[in-house]
């Protein structure tokens, strides 16, 4: 692979409307926003001021229709906190959770999942997803009310108009990909959804796969039936399958599945291994500003927010931030330099003073954040500009330095580079 290639896109998953400052301060560092469309279902007016405090960002929706395929358990009330009752379809419309209600509304299958059975329920969700799903995006994010128009103006300082924002493609719906039935439904989804879309309108598809164990039964054949070639490019998700404690196997046949797509691929839930596949036709990778790279389809839909985490670039990974400090003491040559890392003793001060002031702790879970951000735009910038095997090189290094490290020493701190190992072995 020549150098000098354009960078890919790193595309930001909103979670929590609170990370607007990071959004806002970083956006030079990232693409596309991606809008989980169960939040813009659910809170139009906040979404919308979000987007007017973050400024002039290209966005786009994940329709997040896997989950009509979930047992409810997954998004009924309590589920967040993986609590949800175990309970048959239908459902009582007061056991879901508020923005899945709102969303099945909005797709027109909220009466369905009140009053019908499973079988019927889906039957009815492959019938109106693919028209729903895209009117639903087409409408944009727009304000509710002219209310809303006031109150974010003042929230954020700054005069609003209430023009509303366009996404700038449109996403298929798509179901959990485990066997032979959901391929077909996933191929009625598509091609449903091709007949309904405008020559000028721009359409991604998505693969999702329940996990793994479906590398094996996915071959070209099957890609090819879901028409894949006819979309602009491909939203790619295998449930589970997370980058740090993925086999080496696993990690050749998620190559061997990007290359075999051959449109652009979009990792919908991805870290360094998936900027990596960059060199493979991953054009995109999307993540939350310092949470979900990696994500299972079978589990609860959304949850709280994440734990502190401090990444290490030089190991591409994060950790928890007293446990990311040992390590860097350690190992000094892994500092990082960004504007947001001084010097150990300053982020150990700023650590410490977050555990009993609230606004301390916004403050630094904002750096952690910014930080981060920082790191992953570097990292993608290296890997537009050099050749794979210096990369993979650096990958080399690092795992050399960290075992380098006295045994006792690295199971004190849990150091470990055994990834490192693992992508290289993926990779060469």
């Amino acid at each position: 692979m020549s150098e000098g290639r354009a960078p890919i896109d790193n595309l930001l998953r909103l979670g929590l409307f609170r990370d607007r400052p990071v959004f806002e301060a970083a956006q030079q560092l990232f693409g596309p926003i991606v809008v989980p469309a169960h939040i813009a279902a659910h809170s139009p007016d906040g979404l919308w001021g979000f987007m007017k405090g973050v400024g002039p960002k290209p966005f786009f929706f994940d329709p997040m229709t896997y989950w009509l395929w979930l047992p409810p358990k997954f998004w009924l009330r309590g589920s967040e906190a993986a609590r949800g009752p175990d309970l048959p379809m239908p459902v009582d419309g007061g056991q879901i959770r508020p923005a899945f209600a709102k969303l099945l509304d909005a797709y027109g299958l909220l009466d369905a999942a009140t009053h019908e059975g499973d079988a019927q329920f889906r039957s009815l969700a492959l019938e109106r997803l693919p028209s729903a799903c895209l009117d639903f995006q087409r409408r944009g994010i727009v304000p509710k009310t002219t209310k809303a128009v006031s109150k974010y103006a003042a929230i954020l300082g700054i005069d609003v108009d209430d023009e509303g924002f366009t996404p700038s493609r449109l996403v298929a719906p798509y179901r959990p990909l485990d066997g032979a039935a959901a391929l077909a439904d996933q191929r009625t989804l598509n091609l449903t959804t091709l007949d309904a879309i405008d020559p000028t309108e721009e359409v991604w598809a998505v693969v999702a796969l329940d996990s793994a164990r479906i590398f094996r039964s996915l071959d070209a054949n099957q890609l090819s039936e879901l028409a894949l070639d006819r979309f602009a490019g491909i939203g790619l998700w295998v449930g589970g399958l997370d980058e740090h404690h993925a086999s080496a196997d696993d990690l050749r046949r998620y190559r061997a599945l990007v290359r075999s797509i051959g449109r652009p691929v979009w990792l919908m839930f991805a870290g360094y291994f998936g900027v990596l596949l960059s060199y493979d036709g991953v054009c995109e990778v999307s993540h939350g500003v310092f949470y979900t790279e990696s994500k299972q389809l079978q589990g609860p839909v959304g949850s709280g927010p994440p734990a502190d985490r401090y990444y290490i670039r030089a190991l591409h990974r994060f950790y928890e931030p007293t446990r990311a400090f040992q390590i860097l003491e350690l190992i000094p040559e892994f500092e990082c330099t960004c504007p947001e890392c001084p010097d150990l003793g300053t982020l150990r001060a700023a650590s410490v003073a977050a555990r009993t002031d609230s606004i301390r702790r916004m403050d630094w879970i904002q750096r952690l954040q910014r930080h981060f951000l920082g790191s992953r735009r570097r990292e993608i910038e290296a890997a537009a500009a050099l050749p794979l095997e210096d990369l993979l090189q650096e990958l080399t290094d690092a795992k050399a330095q960290v075992d380098a490290v006295p045994r006792s020493l690295r199971s004190a701190t849990g150091l470990e580079a055994d990834h490192l190992g693992r992508w290289l072995d993926a990779l060469r």
